[in-house]
């Protein structure tokens, strides 16, 4: 494998004109798993000069690392949003954009705010070239009512036609849907089926999915041999690809199962990794005392940093504490309002009572 490296960095460096040559180089120098010696000067040089040719991998590749900040790069949101732009802009790599738009969901507690909005333009865009997880992201924009109004059934006909494109994540969202009967019939079959089909072209949400029903025994015996199987993989999935989704996911999951220290250690992986729904899910813990001593202030704090970055549920729940523990209605009101108008439905129904 070394000597396959090897050959690679001197194909790479004998290409040195060519941008997808810089930036593999790069990544071989920041890396610690490609064979080279970490080295992030020479790392960042080589981005720079491709993106500066006009790699949008490069450029999303800087984003991230003005984004956290790494070793001897300190963290520079004003650059990091300089080259996201610039990825957007080019509009000529259909996966580097999608993440973006996922940044943009989900927020970094590096800076980036929640927005919902820009997340479905990009993603809107990116559906229109009929990219197939694009369109996969368009349907789950509507099944959890981000900037639009929630619309399950839009959401299965995304999800069916991102399916006969061939993505993977689509199978899953739809066996979901089936799951719960979301904008379809409810088809527990159909959802073990999807599932599995989800799996089998390497999808971690359809894994994600068969552990609840290997947990539960719905629609199958219940089976916790496989269950623990896996878990380990989902474990091994969540580090390995620093997935904070899957980290929170997970989270949930251990904590619907009474494993508070595990649900701790998951939503804390994904704070460590800049995650600002870890921040929520954390705070739920502190709110009721779930493996931990029970604490408004905690619960408080951790809300508020999710909130003020725009997490909708954290606003709902920092209007809570707002109301139960500092008795303070007119900052309760504020927040339920805010979350109401990002179409939060449990902040709306309070609004009315």
């Amino acid at each position: 494998k070394q000597k396959e490296f090897s050959k690679a960095k001197k194909y790479f460096e004998t290409s040195i004109n060519d941008s997808r040559s810089l930036t593999n180089l790069g990544t071989m120098y920041f890396s610690d798993s490609l064979g080279v010696a970490h080295d992030f000067e020479k790392a960042i040089n080589f981005y720079k000069i491709a993106a500066d040719s006009g790699n949008s991998v490069a450029m999303y590749a800087l984003g991230m690392i003005y984004l956290n900040g790494y070793n001897v790069i300190e963290k520079n949101l004003t650059l990091a949003q300089k080259w996201f732009n610039s990825v957007i802009i080019k509009n000529d790599n259909n996966e580097a954009q999608l993440k973006i738009a996922e940044l943009y969901r989900d927020g970094n507690s590096n800076g980036i705010q929640i927005n919902y909005e820009k997340h479905a333009e990009i993603i809107k865009k990116l559906s229109q070239k009929n990219y197939p997880n694009a369109i996969t992201k368009l349907g789950e924009i509507y099944r959890d009512g981000l900037s639009v109004k929630q619309d399950y059934k839009k959401a299965v006909e995304l999800f069916k036609k991102a399916i006969s494109l061939g993505d993977a994540e689509a199978m899953s969202d739809l066996a979901g849907c089936y799951y719960f009967g979301n904008g379809i019939q409810k088809d527990i079959s159909e959802c073990i089926k999807l599932n599995k089909m989800a799996i089998e072209k390497g999808d971690i949400w359809g894994k994600r999915n068969m552990l609840d029903l290997y947990t539960k025994g719905e629609g199958m015996d219940k089976d916790i041999g496989m269950a623990k199987k896996l878990l380990k993989e989902l474990n091994f999935d969540a580090i390995n690809n620093n997935d904070n989704n899957l980290y929170t996911s997970l989270g949930y999951y251990y904590l619907m199962n009474n494993d508070y220290e595990s649900a701790i250690r998951m939503y804390e992986n994904a704070i460590n990794n800049f995650s600002i729904s870890g921040s929520y899910n954390l705070g739920i813990l502190y709110y009721y005392g779930y493996g931990v001593e029970q604490s408004y202030q905690n619960a408080y704090t951790l809300f508020q940093v999710a909130a003020n970055l725009g997490d909708r549920k954290a606003m709902h729940w920092l209007a809570n504490c707002y109301k139960n523990w500092k008795n303070n209605y007119d900052s309760s009101k504020y927040w339920l309002n805010k979350a109401c108008v990002l179409m939060n439905e449990q902040s709306c129904k309070q609004l009315k009572n």
